[in-house]
């Protein structure tokens, strides 16, 4: 597009309906060839036309995500200080990038800013030098932005009446005859205050950021199960997903039918629960999934769903060693090996075998004797018997523990 064959102001609002901020935000970008996101004071991402990709500000466009310009906090203060005054602002911070700043604001005060983002030469400054042009694209975009929050937050019950979705399903009669699973939502922390001092409500923006995963999940089922959306908390931006299927032909469970896609489907880490069938489990397996979310995202950085499959033993133990007491305990029980390396390998080789010391010999090629001796080694230092069954369950969740600290 060039500024010749822009489309005119009125032409601009009368080609779409603006009722949406997705559909309004790829509106703009197919019209003018450019990138179109929105950002807070922090620079946390709020929204964004469909696919962002990386540019000179940012290389992640997950819900809230802050930019990855090294110089990102100053220049933050720097542009929210000019589009008070300027309203519009160019900005150019890499070379062949027109970037356009235009200021969303509430009695005022911006509280937000929207970037547009293009390649030189498409005509994108030319076009929003018409201070009329530019006025009127943010009113339309503050509308319909301020208009989704409205909407957003009136629509979901908050996790606080979990109580009252389980008897709103009973007096239904949707407590017999369902499965339910909970999806648990993290999209990161936020700073508590700005859900008093901002006009944007960040727990509407994840609730509707969460529906949209929600639903290219079901959109996996045949016979797709029905949704309920819950905040849970608001300073984490935690928000929970629950999924009632109305037949009980046993369907699969949810990461079983979307597999190895899981990750695409979803840009924030999701904890899923395992099915269930009685809706007054209903607080505790929400619960459940917010654990196995905190779990899987400890033990697995490459993952970004989990399931109660990708916990196993090592969720057990990173459950049992998350308190101050537990993590003492552990580091003492192995600080009698702390000066023998060659004991604490041993003992780590010993134990990932089953206990066998021909094995452990073999994989640390020594003689069956030497395992032996550093054995008996290990239980005079430690004070305990290795052939004790409590010796060595307390020293494998020790190593273990230790590995997660």
């Amino acid at each position: 597009m060039t500024a010749d064959n822009a489309p005119s102001t009125a032409a601009l609002f009368d080609s779409k309906s603006y009722t949406r901020v997705q559909d309004t935000l790829d509106h703009v970008r197919d019209l003018f060839d450019c990138q179109v996101y929105i950002e807070d004071s922090d620079g946390k991402l709020l929204y964004s036309s469909d696919a962002g990709v990386p540019d000179g500000w940012r290389s992640d466009f997950a819900p809230f995500s802050t930019p990855s310009h090294a110089n990102a906090k100053a220049l933050l203060e720097k542009w929210f200080a000019r589009t008070q005054i300027y309203r519009v602002q160019k900005v150019v911070l890499v070379p062949g990038e027109t970037r356009i700043l235009l200021p969303l604001a509430y009695q005022g005060k911006v509280f937000a800013i929207v970037h547009y983002v293009a390649h030189e030469g498409t005509g994108l400054l030319e076009h929003f030098l018409d201070r009329e042009f530019a006025k009127a694209l943010s009113d339309k975009i503050y509308i319909v932005v301020i208009g989704s929050i409205n909407i957003t937050r009136k629509r979901y019950l908050p996790t606080e009446s979990v109580n009252g979705l389980v008897e709103v399903l009973q007096e239904r009669g949707e407590h017999r005859g369902r499965i339910y699973q909970i999806g648990y939502v993290d999209f990161g922390p936020a700073d508590p205050h700005q859900f008093t001092s901002s006009i944007v409500d960040y727990a509407s923006i994840a609730m509707r950021h969460t529906k949209l995963i929600a639903k290219r999940f079901i959109a996996r089922y045949e016979q797709p199960p029905r949704l309920f959306l819950l905040h849970r908390r608001e300073d984490l931006l935690q928000t929970v997903i629950v999924f009632v299927h109305d037949s009980i032909d046993n369907p699969a469970p949810l990461e079983a039918v979307v597999g190895a896609d899981a990750g695409a489907l979803t840009e924030v880490p999701l904890g899923l629960s395992p099915m269930f069938t009685d809706v007054e489990e209903m607080r505790d397996r929400i619960e459940q999934a917010q654990r196995i979310l905190d779990s899987g995202r400890q033990l697995q950085d490459d993952k970004i769903v989990f399931s109660q499959a990708d916990g196993g033993f090592d969720a057990l133990v990173w459950q049992l060693t998350r308190t101050k007491q537990a993590r003492a305990l552990s580091e003492a029980a192995l600080k009698p090996l702390g000066r023998h390396p060659e004991l604490m390998r041993t003992l780590e080789t010993y134990l990932a075998n089953d206990g066998n010391v021909t094995k452990t010999a073999e994989i640390l090629v020594v003689d069956r004797r030497t395992v032996t001796y550093r054995l008996e080694r290990i239980s005079y230092l430690l004070g305990h018997p290795m052939a004790s069954i409590e010796t060595r369950v307390l020293l494998f969740l020790a190593l273990k523990a230790q590995k997660r600290l």
